[in-house]
């Protein structure tokens, strides 16, 4: 390269056209914010003590942070920007504290110094919802000591009986068929654009599923759902051994099976039955489950496990096509068909 055309390219001249794309700005998918900046706006907006200390501690589905001040310590959520209306996000809150005043153990939400449950922050892609919760000590659960099985499905049954008169003024989309299998089908579908005969089965499947489930839909338990309640990493262990359960971002009117149907994976997960039976033993403790809704808990097996894999497709922009690549479509497709055919279903 002569030396004058060198030059200019290292001063950001050249005549290439590079200056141009120097100068242009690229949008954001989904930008994680300074923890600086954010123990600024809460220091601004709320009355937590002084001196407050912020970390970023995951950045996920949302971004949660850990704050510490003087007097508490809370946790901020962050969320994900054109993931949660502002009215989504305040019927999760409205029913955090309802459910807080029926004696649940639950993470709450802070209000600021104005009495706002939220903020909205501006980010490069768009507007994002700062939420500050009471932060729960403890430590994470596990699903192979039965006694935690057993108290988080009690802690399950009760929570679905403090929601029955919850009726806040925002609404969340239902956790229907739609939620659970049509849309998370149409997410897959580019994932197997080269493979017709997988395509073929899934739709197949999913429409034999949804047949199934209208044919039970309206004898089942309906109303408010938690959503994501066999992630151990949504409760907490206290000293005395009582669960604490939050992140009800996925929660909203559902099939009430449908929080059930998850710890019946994370039993086949770990290879042991007993896993399942003390979670259910636990919820049967504290509320009643009628047959028809027990016998469909492994129709929302199949149906939860759908969703997950169309969630990753979904945010494929965000958490990188990797997590759709080959190796996981044929692990999911088996376990599905393996299911399907344990359960009499047909093609």
């Amino acid at each position: 390269m002569p030396s004058g055309r060198l030059a200019s390219c290292v001063a950001g001249r050249s005549v290439s056209g590079r200056t141009a794309m120097n100068e242009r700005t690229f949008p954001v998918v989904h930008s994680v914010l300074d923890a600086s900046a954010i123990r600024g706006v809460v220091e601004e907006e709320y009355s937590l003590g002084d001196g407050p200390q912020c970390e970023l501690v995951l950045a996920g589905m949302n971004d949660t942070y850990r704050l510490a001040t003087n007097r508490m310590r809370c946790i901020v959520r962050v969320y994900s920007a054109r993931w949660r209306s502002r009215t989504e996000v305040l019927y999760e809150l409205q029913l955090l504290i309802h459910l807080a005043e029926h004696g649940m153990p639950v993470s709450v939400p802070i209000p600021t110094r104005d009495g706002e449950l939220m903020l909205t922050v501006r980010a490069p892609e768009g507007d994002r919802h700062v939420v500050v919760f009471t932060h729960v000590p403890g430590h994470a659960p596990e699903w192979t000591n039965l006694e935690h099985c057993r108290r988080a499905g009690q802690l399950l049954a009760r929570l679905h009986s403090a929601a029955e008169d919850f009726h806040g003024p925002h609404l969340r989309a239902p956790l229907d068929v739609a939620y659970l299998i049509e849309r998370p089908v149409a997410a897959i579908k580019p994932f197997l654009s080269g493979r017709s005969d997988d395509w073929a089965y899934l739709v197949g499947f999913s429409e034999r599923l949804s047949a199934r489930l209208a044919a039970v839909s309206d004898r089942l338990d309906w109303g408010v759902c938690h959503g994501d309640f066999s992630s151990t990493g949504n409760f907490r262990v206290g000293h005395d051994g009582g669960l604490t359960v939050f992140d009800f971002d996925l929660c909203g009117p559902g099939w009430r099976v449908s929080d059930l149907a998850p710890m019946q994976r994370a039993a086949v997960g770990h290879k042991d039955r007993r896993i399942w039976r003390a979670f259910l033993s636990g919820y049967l403790d504290e509320r009643h489950l009628s047959s028809t809704d027990l016998a469909a808990v492994p129709l929302f097996y199949a149906a939860c496990r759908l969703w997950s894999v169309g969630m990753r497709a979904s945010h494929v922009a965000r958490w990188g096509a990797l997590y759709m690549g080959d190796w996981y479509l044929d692990w999911q497709l088996r376990v599905i068909r393996q299911w399907e055919a344990a359960h009499g279903c047909y093609e």
